[in-house]
């Protein structure tokens, strides 16, 4: 199971970092490999339907572990900010920060919350405008 740490930044913005077991990852490659050999085409087989050694051959590992990415960290980060009530302005960024084979993925993904606005007393203003107002000047 994933681990994770927030640290908030100026600006409302938000660093998550991400720490997943190999464990996880491992078995995420495979859904993302189904997922791609589905949609896979080969000659002498229907499509989708190719051995699954065939269709190693054919997937480059890159292309498996960029679904992999898409789909893993879409999800993960999904889960984070519904857990911790996060209010996420702008897509997030992710960094990669270890990806190695047979080792834990640390990720950092960043993002940026709704600011807090005051506006302090501006009902007062708008009635204080309001009265200086000269109705004469106005078109109707």
């Amino acid at each position: 199971m994933y681990t994770y740490k927030i640290k908030s930044l100026p600006k409302k913005t938000i660093e998550i970092t991400l720490e997943s077991p190999w464990a996880d990852i491992e078995a995420e490659y495979e859904i993302a490999f189904e997922s791609l050999r589905s949609n896979l085409q080969i000659e002498g087989f229907r499509k989708g339907k190719a051995p699954i050694t065939v269709a190693s051959k054919h997937i480059p590992k890159n292309d498996v572990y960029q679904k992999l990415l898409q789909t893993y960290i879409s999800r993960v980060y999904s889960e984070i900010v519904k857990k911790e009530s996060i209010k996420p302005l702008v897509p997030p960024k992710v960094d990669v920060l270890n990806a190695k084979e047979k080792e834990t993925w640390k990720l950092v993904i960043a993002t940026a919350e709704v600011p807090e606005v005051e506006l302090g007393k501006y009902k007062d203003r708008i009635i204080e405008a309001k009265k200086n107002l000269k109705t004469a000047e106005i078109w109707v």
